[in-house]
């Protein structure tokens, strides 16, 4: 396995050996999601625990992208990551102000569930996250 090191925004990155296992994209060729979108990847360690690299990317003057990485020792906690995780929480949209209000709304629910969409990727690359009933 090689040696993977993840960016992390305003953090030293995530330094790990490991194997790609799944790689999930958010982008959607029309809409909020054309313009900013994410980037889940979803790695398996030596030691046997999943790192997770969430990216916000974005096109939109104002934005800026980020990149969030982070190791989780089961697979729950690798659900709980990728459910936990905010898509919303690096973007700017529109001004404040009822004038904005739909649209503000309209764009959140694109991003949303474009990441939604993307994660369930992942979680098909992680079997051992699947929910068990008896």
């Amino acid at each position: 396995m090689e040696w993977i090191t993840l960016e992390r925004t305003g953090m030293p990155g995530l330094k790990f050996q490991g194997t790609l296992l799944a790689t999930a994209v958010s982008r959607r060729s029309s809409g909020a999601a054309q313009n900013r979108w994410h980037v889940i990847d979803a790695y398996r360690t030596n030691g046997g625990s999943v790192v997770l690299s969430i990216q916000f990317c974005t096109v939109w003057q104002g934005e800026s992208n980020h990149c969030f990485a982070i190791a989780c020792d089961t697979p729950e906690d690798a659900t709980l990551a990728l459910t936990r995780y905010s898509p919303l929480s690096h973007w700017v949209g529109f001004p404040a102000g009822e004038h904005y209000a739909e649209k503000q709304k309209r764009i959140e629910y694109e991003i949303e569930s474009a990441y939604r969409s993307a994660i369930t990727g992942v979680f098909a690359a992680l079997p051992e996250t699947a929910e068990s009933v008896e």
